[in-house]
């Protein structure tokens, strides 16, 4: 069983690298479109995690750890580091990037390090209580999980469609058309 969740892990950090790779913008770009680029990825990854934790959710009841919650706690355990590790990049620009940026990063920080802790409680709980899950407060940690997430997710999608409004607004003006996105 061990050896299946480890193939299922790296099977999924492949996949997440490759997805990474593919979003993130070329060498050259500007510190926005790269700064853009990782937000982006961070609202893909906040709709993997909110995902991810209702998925947990629905078997917070069970009596006893089933290998699909294992699965699922190290899915949601590698989604939120990452997320963490995009913001802390994010957080290391935020001299060079422009304002609307700083606001999502700024809005950001406290639901992500409420995310980070409610993610650490909920494995902890998971991995001390495997025998007795259902009595324990792995059902309250995975509900926190998965409204820290939303959260998340609000931010980043009402950040980034506020962005895009900005965007064509000052194409409008200035008579250039945006590329979509």
């Amino acid at each position: 069983m061990k050896m299946y969740r480890t193939a299922i892990g790296v099977a999924a950090l492949l996949v997440n690298c490759a997805t990474m790779s593919l979003a993130a913008p070329k060498e050259g770009g500007t510190a926005e479109a790269r700064g853009r680029a990782l937000l982006e990825q961070m609202n893909s990854l906040s709709v993997s995690i909110v995902n991810t934790a209702d998925e947990l959710a629905l078997e917070a009841s069970m009596q006893h750890k089933t290998a699909k919650q294992c699965d699922g706690i190290n899915t949601l355990r590698d989604q939120v580091n990452q997320a963490n590790l995009n913001l802390r990049v994010l957080e290391a620009q935020k001299e060079i990037l422009p304002e609307w940026e700083n606001r999502a990063i700024a809005e950001m920080t406290p639901v992500m390090r409420t995310l980070l802790d409610r993610t650490q409680k909920e494995i902890d709980t998971f991995n001390a209580n495997s025998d007795r899950m259902w009595a324990t407060e792995f059902p309250q940690d995975t509900a926190q999980v998965y409204q820290a997430a939303v959260r998340a997710r609000t931010i980043l999608d009402t950040q980034l469609k506020l962005a895009n409004a900005q965007a064509q607004e000052e194409s409008l003006e200035s008579g250039v058309t945006p590329p979509t996105r």
